[in-house]
């Protein structure tokens, strides 16, 4: 103790190193010597040793420690791995006495218990301060594998020891991953100027890492009883693989590509589409997890993708959508090509909630029961939209809400299509039998009409209005031939 002062005096590396460690040291020699003898005089020895441990570290403060500690990063890894690995021994050599059938007065598990978080704690903080400290690149991706790998490890010890503590410490593998995924993002929203190659590709390596063990742990998980946290770590796997693939390839083409904001816009919704069609279409592939847990990945696991695409459509139905340097082409661009892709998953997506393992998803009834009606009205005003871009590309109208609603030409143009929309649901809906879809075509053709002498029979000239007219009532006609009437439905 007196050569620890005397080095503590002085401040230097070796006084602090040596301090830390000879408190560490000793307070293992007596617990070690409390768990040979069963002597809890030595034991709690020990345990204020390991307090007092703590002291030159305190009293460094006094004396600008922490600018020693900057000047020489890697001074933190001894005085970290002594602290931490000293409470790890001693809980391990504490598990051990209790173990036994004979009682000795020692603390029971939840002392134990603290012991291993308080060491778990000391070496993550040690392992994130020497990343942070020291000089290397790609600070996020190293993090994230020191962190992965440790949860790993303690997997390992828990089921080498047979301590049950591990396993549930690892079920928050999760939520860990979720706030630094959280922390990523924040850094991407707010520092987009300090992206680079390095940095995109660090980060790459550490989330396919941190992932590839959290789905590891996972399935190595003993445990039979079914565990609310298994059920939140399979939904946050999903959300941290969706959010974190569009994320990172969204850095990568802001870094490489100087694209266009419709370009980059439109990447957001097609890359939520194409993950929601890959978790849907490929349940039966993937018998795990997908399969084995529909609720968590096809349920709340899609949920907030599909809320999120729900909303980029809509939004998307402002933009003019114009995919400089190339031409604008009908379908055969990045805004509506994306729109396309999400409408086909969110379809998909309301077409197996009707399963039976996924009635259990907290939707409300409204919403569950009109889902279908609610993304045909996406649909429609996608298509609506669609038909206002190619009109005010084409022509000498600006896309505006007054420019679109007093043209003459685009009314014409929107009620000729909204007609043919009508009849083939009208007729679809006699090939396939459903009653609804046929009211649904009809409802829309007698709107049809209806904004013909509402709208069009004010706002457009006389050739004009000739055609929509004639096409509207061709459609009716041709509506009215083919739909059967009520007593042939009745005999069908």
């Amino acid at each position: 103790l007196a050569f620890c002062c005397v080095n503590l005096l002085v401040l230097s590396k070796t006084g602090i190193i040596i301090s830390t460690l000879i408190y560490n040291v000793e307070a293992v020699c007596w617990v070690w010597i409390a768990a040979r003898k069963k002597q809890q005089l030595s034991f709690w020895l020990g345990i204020i040793l390991l307090v007092l441990a703590f002291f030159p570290i305190i009293v460094s403060f006094d004396q600008d420690a922490l600018v020693l500690f900057q000047a020489h990063p890697l001074l933190v890894l001894p005085v970290g791995l002594s602290f931490s690995l000293a409470p790890f021994i001693c809980a391990l050599l504490l598990n051990q006495v209790n173990q036994l059938k004979e009682s000795f007065g020692f603390p029971g598990k939840e002392f134990i218990n603290g012991l291993f978080l308080w060491a778990i704690f000391l070496w993550l903080a040690t392992g994130v301060t020497t990343v942070i400290t020291g000089p290397v690149d790609g600070i996020l991706g190293l993090i994230l594998l020191f962190i992965s790998l440790s949860f790993l490890a303690l997997r390992l010890l828990g089921q080498r020891l047979s301590l049950p503590f591990f396993g549930k410490l690892c079920d928050g593998y999760g939520i860990t991953l979720s706030i630094l995924a959280i922390l990523h993002l924040c850094f991407f929203i707010k520092y987009p100027e300090n992206l680079s190659l390095s940095f995109i590709l660090n980060s790459c390596l550490g989330w396919l890492v941190a992932i590839g063990i959290h789905y590891a742990l996972l399935l190595t998980d003993k445990t039979e009883a079914a565990s609310s946290y298994r059920s939140l770590n399979h939904r946050l796997g999903v959300w941290l693989v969706g959010s974190l693939l569009i994320m990172q390839i969204y850095s990568a083409l802001t870094f490489s590509l100087h694209l266009g904001p419709v370009w980059l816009s439109s990447f957001f919704g097609m890359s939520t589409g194409c993950f929601m069609l890959a978790l849907l279409l490929l349940d039966r592939k993937l018998q795990w997890p997908v399969r084995r847990y529909p609720l968590d990945y096809q349920g709340y696991g899609i949920l907030p993708f599909a809320l999120f695409a729900w909303g980029w459509t809509l939004n998307a139905c402002l933009s003019l959508g114009d995919p400089a340097p190339l031409i604008y082409i009908p379908l055969l661009n990045p805004v509506e090509l994306s729109q396309c892709l999400c409408l086909t998953a969110l379809f998909l997506w309301a077409k197996i909630l009707k399963r039976p393992a996924l009635q259990t998803l907290p939707l409300p009834a409204v919403i569950k029961n009109n889902l279908g009606i609610i993304l045909s009205g996406t649909l429609a005003l996608c298509l609506t939209m669609m038909v206002a871009r190619t009109v005010c590309y084409y022509t000498d109208i600006v896309f505006s809400a007054d420019g679109i609603l007093f043209s003459s030409f685009f009314q014409t143009i929107i009620s000729i299509i909204w007609s043919a929309v009508a009849f083939v649901i009208m007729l679809f809906s006699v090939r396939s039998k459903q009653e609804r879809l046929n009211a649904l075509g009809t409802m829309l053709l007698f709107l049809v009409a209806a904004k013909l002498f509402l709208v069009d029979f004010h706002l457009s000239q006389e050739i004009e209005r000739i055609c929509s007219f004639m096409w509207v009532g061709a459609i009716m006609l041709l509506a009215g031939y083919f739909i059967p009437t009520d007593k042939e439905l009745k005999s069908n």
